[in-house]
């Protein structure tokens, strides 16, 4: 009989091997360090990363999903969540819901001189279409499948193209 993989795991033990630090250069505006909670946990359905957001600095580029639903839990720091046109602060406490369709681009934006810590809860619904409206880009995401450049659904990214050609994550963000 073969032992389960153990019902919990530690925040602090999961960002003892970080991924995906500093996008875009050092002077860009995506750095972030996060670790996957729900992969560590074995969980299928569901994921969820504790993410640590660099002073100034974001995670992902504004976007918004056709497939997926997301929530945010800020555990420390505060910074600003970009919700269409409309700006609103976070601070440690705040629960941020995110719904799948709306058609409204959100960014977290760690808006203070402390990093912005946060847990990032998001349903694995498959195929999932992401939109860029910055970059004019769409992501096309589904599981499993080879790593590719290193975005948000490195395990599963299927495509991302722009108007006029295809393109990588991060190509095309400011």
């Amino acid at each position: 009989m073969s032992v389960p993989i153990p019902p919990i795991a530690n925040i602090d033990d999961v960002l003892a091997t970080p991924e995906h630090v500093d996008r875009n250069g050092p002077r860009g505006p995506f750095e972030a360090t996060f670790g996957r909670i729900g992969r560590v946990l074995g969980a299928r359905q569901l994921g969820v990363n504790v993410t640590v957001v660099a002073p100034g600095k974001c995670a992902w580029p504004r976007h918004y999903h056709y497939a997926t639903e997301e929530m945010f839990v800020v555990l420390e720091g505060a910074g600003t969540l970009r919700y269409g046109d409309a700006h609103y602060p976070l601070r440690a406490g705040d629960v941020v819901s995110i719904l799948a369709g709306t058609g409204v681009p959100f960014q977290l934006r760690n808006t203070s001189d402390a990093p912005l810590k946060y847990l990032a809860i998001s349903a694995e619904n498959d195929p999932d279409v992401t939109v860029y409206p910055d970059s004019g880009k769409l992501g096309f995401f589904a599981s499993g499948g080879p790593a590719r450049e290193g975005g948000p659904h490195a395990d599963g990214v299927v495509r991302i193209i722009s108007a006029n050609h295809s393109m990588g994550y991060w190509e095309g963000e400011e």
